[in-house]
């Protein structure tokens, strides 16, 4: 070995080093859960309002609903996505479907907006239970849940969810 090699690092560039490498893993870690977490509020929980604000107005009313309202509504839509799977089929099968109608030699258009016809029906069809059980919901409340609900709405409203972009006024 050569003279130089010998030589040990110095400890201040020793430290250096490791400063330097806990700041990168600090960032990624960083980029990565801004990636995958989701709307964080300031605390660093999900922010369900700033989310259901994006969704718009049915979706600022399901948020603002009592936890086990929203927890029943959510557990009714669950179920209709698993019965839905017997009309529409699995994800797992639309998207095999999708991989051979987009590899398909000769390529077939008519099979493309076929699959996107069938998307559209099993999101109509989820949308339309929903708001039929968002409306079953609410009829049920009496005059004082109602209120509780509008006080609900209005509280998110004054917070700035419920803008255009869901994040202020």
């Amino acid at each position: 070995m050569t003279e130089q090699m010998k030589k040990r690092v110095s400890p201040k560039w020793r430290v250096a080093f490791f400063v330097s490498l806990a700041g990168n893993i600090a960032i990624l870690g960083i980029v990565v859960g801004t990636v995958l977490g989701g709307e964080r509020g300031a605390h660093g929980r999900f922010d369900g309002a700033r989310s259901a604000a994006r969704m718009g107005p049915v979706g600022q009313v399901v948020r603002a609903l009592p936890r086990e309202d929203r927890r029943a509504l959510g557990q009714a839509m669950r179920q209709l996505r698993d019965d839905s799977r017997a009309s529409f089929g699995t994800p797992a099968s639309q998207m095999d479907a999708w991989i051979s109608a987009l590899s398909a030699q000769p390529f077939d258009a008519a099979r493309l907006s076929e699959l996107i016809a069938i998307g559209r029906a099993s999101q109509n069809a989820r949308g339309q239970l929903g708001g039929d059980l968002l409306i079953e919901k609410i009829t049920a409340m009496s005059d004082a849940e109602r209120d509780e609900l509008v006080e609900n709405l209005r509280r998110d409203r004054e917070r700035g969810f419920g803008s255009k972009s869901g994040l202020g006024r």
